[in-house]
């Protein structure tokens, strides 16, 4: 049995904790956030639902490198002049860097990650409003269905038609 003090040694060093440290655990992490976010259906066939979440983090993990790599750039290059205040060296880091076609590339990839996300996202947005034609109906074949009435005794018909008033009056 653990002491008070382990337990409350072992609280504060979780809280501590900044999560899984390897990339894949960092993936996976992602991945959870989004499942917990989404919750994506698995009643679909091929679960449908679950594979755009899965293709929304395969999107939006190399969409955080790139920032990572856009703001090291940008680090590197400000780094580079020594003299003149923060703005200053951020001016020339960004007059430089402009020219680089490695920049352009670099927001080319971060767009086309972002639409690969955001057309995961409208899908599965569309899956959840839209009803298909194929889409089973809520009474399924392997639940019971309610019971009609049974049908009324001719006698009670032709009585009950008999002292209704008629619905055309002429």
């Amino acid at each position: 049995m653990s002491s008070l003090r382990t337990v409350q040694s072992s609280k504060a060093n979780g809280a501590l904790s900044k999560g899984p440290a390897t990339p894949a655990g960092n993936l996976l992490n992602l991945l959870q956030q989004h499942i917990n976010h989404f919750r994506p259906s698995t009643s679909l066939p091929n679960d449908v639902e679950f594979g755009l979440v899965e293709e929304m983090c395969a999107a939006r993990w190399p969409q955080r490198r790139a920032w990572s790599m856009e703001t090291r750039m940008f680090e590197t290059q400000i780094a580079c002049p020594p003299d003149g205040d923060g703005l200053g060296r951020t001016v020339v880091a960004f007059d430089s860097m402009a020219a680089t076609p490695s920049l352009s590339l670099l927001h080319h990839y971060e767009t086309r990650l972002n639409l690969t996300c955001q057309r995961s996202l409208r899908t599965l947005i569309m899956l959840r409003t839209v009803k298909f034609p194929n889409d089973p109906s809520p009474i399924s074949e392997h639940s019971p269905l309610a019971e009609e009435p049974p049908p009324r005794p001719l006698s009670t018909l032709v009585s009950s038609a008999a002292t209704d008033p008629p619905l055309i009056s002429l």
